[in-house]
């Protein structure tokens, strides 16, 4: 045990310690490409980001730990904010995360998703993995197109970005699976 006003010296991996207002408890906080986040139960909670960005990918894990929540105000005033990548593991969306973030008119993220149902006070433009032809579903008119590209092998461009699936920069077999997931709903 520590005296009061003693200092203590903290491991490199520990970035800050703040105190949790909600039940008096000190959460250790860490970042990643930016981002703040909380490892809390063995899931991760994204707080807030560093810097004020013009585009933000969240990561499904992070070290092995599924990132589920994004907290209350994480991202609020990020004025510069455009460009929002969200994984299917985001499980919460806390009041406010993009509270003033007005320039945000693009998320990539999962149909039917928590934060495909999020509620924005302005216009964002929501894109679907796996959704080519942009009608706001996956459906067989994309898997045609998924066929066709690997029938033809088509070479892997940015504007064929969103054919990948797994992110793996190529358009191929496992790409297909992923949207036959997709269209069955078990992804």
């Amino acid at each position: 045990m520590g005296v009061y006003g003693s200092g203590y010296i903290l491991p490199d991996i520990i970035r800050w310690v703040g105190n949790s207002s909600s039940n008096a408890v000190y959460n250790l906080y860490d970042y990643a490409d930016d981002l703040v986040y909380v490892v809390d139960n063995d899931n991760i909670r994204i707080t807030s980001t560093l810097k004020n960005p013009t585009a933000v990918v969240i990561p499904a894990e992070i070290n092995g730990i599924s990132v589920t929540d994004i907290e209350d105000y994480a991202f609020a005033d990020c004025s510069g904010l455009r460009s929002i990548t969200v994984p299917k593991s985001i499980r919460n969306i806390g009041g406010n995360a993009f509270m003033n973030c007005y320039n945000l008119c693009e998320a990539y993220c999962y149909y039917n998703s928590v934060f495909d149902k999020y509620y924005f006070d302005h216009t964002v433009i929501k894109h679907y993995y796996g959704d080519v032809d942009g009608d706001g579903a996956v459906n067989l008119s994309d898997y045609a197109v998924y066929k066709s590209y690997i029938t033809d092998g088509l070479e892997f461009t940015a504007e064929s970005e969103a054919l990948d699936l797994n992110n793996d920069m190529t358009i191929d077999a496992f790409d297909m699976y992923y949207i036959d997931r997709l269209m069955n709903g078990l992804i």
